[in-house]
């Protein structure tokens, strides 16, 4: 089995240079349409900002963070604003949330640098909105395997992994790692699989039923290893999504993902 296939080629689809770019589309819509306070810092480095949305009708209690793809290495929380809306519509605060990119800091860098963003978002929506939120993290891909590390975060109620990455040593084989520079042992270091731990926020780890049979096995593995820990967790895999349609069922309402996600919010 190619590494490189499971983790990069063999995940592609004809469809996902339009898909993107109908994202990055409806995030400008997003962007003019709900207003969001931009780029909000929570450190010193320039990528350490996020993007805050809050509903107009209502105060909310919950604010849910997003952490985006591209492999800890590549894309910006712009290109999905778009996921705001449903959330905000719903009565939740969103934050979108950047953060530093390797080889731009290390990955053990990077993972130190992000876990300050939820008691920042906090901070803010408190002294600035006058909101008292639990916050639930969601994130993909490489935001997955982030919103793992950030899980015991105090005021964290629960954690959404989508398509994650969650086992970092396969990645060793791949083109991915001249940018990340993982050697076995920091890959098994910031593996957040097989971790003793204590119970943890109850998790919701969804995957596409078409990604390849390595994402599929890292939310198993990832859903199993919460249980062990006495944990709630739940198991999904939406049928026929792949890497990036999943976050199209995220935005549907009436999805079993997007009410999932919306009952562990609430």
């Amino acid at each position: 089995m190619s590494m490189e296939n499971e983790y990069l080629t063999g995940q592609r689809r004809d469809g996902h240079p339009q898909l993107i770019a109908d994202f990055e589309a409806e995030s400008l819509q997003a962007t003019d349409g709900l207003a969001p306070k931009r780029d909000i810092a929570y450190g010193e480095h320039e990528r350490q900002v996020f993007d805050l949305f809050l509903p107009r009708d209502r105060e909310a209690t919950t604010v849910l963070c997003y952490y985006h793809a591209g492999y800890w290495q590549s894309r910006d929380k712009s290109q999905f604003r778009f996921i705001a809306e449903p959330f905000v519509k719903a009565g939740l605060a969103v934050a979108l949330v950047n953060y530093p990119l390797c080889p731009d800091v290390t990955f053990c860098e990077l993972v130190q640098m992000v876990k300050s963003s939820p008691a920042a978002v906090q901070n803010h929506l408190r002294h600035h909105h006058g909101l008292h939120c639990n916050t639930l993290l969601v994130g993909h891909s490489a935001g997955a395997h982030l919103v793992v590390e950030m899980a015991e975060t105090p005021g964290v109620l629960g954690i959404v992994g989508l398509s994650g990455v969650y086992d970092l040593l396969p990645l060793i084989e791949t083109s991915l790692n001249e940018r990340l520079q993982l050697d076995p042992y920091n890959a098994r270091q910031r593996s957040v699989v097989g971790r003793q731990r204590d119970p943890m926020p109850a998790a919701l780890f969804a995957a596409g039923a078409s990604e390849t049979t390595e994402f599929l096995r890292q939310t198993e593995i990832m859903d199993a290893d919460w249980r062990r820990s006495g944990s709630r967790s739940t198991l999904m895999v939406t049928p026929e999504d792949d890497h990036f349609t999943i976050l199209r069922t995220l935005c549907r309402s009436g999805s079993t993902l997007h009410q999932a996600v919306l009952d562990m919010a609430r």
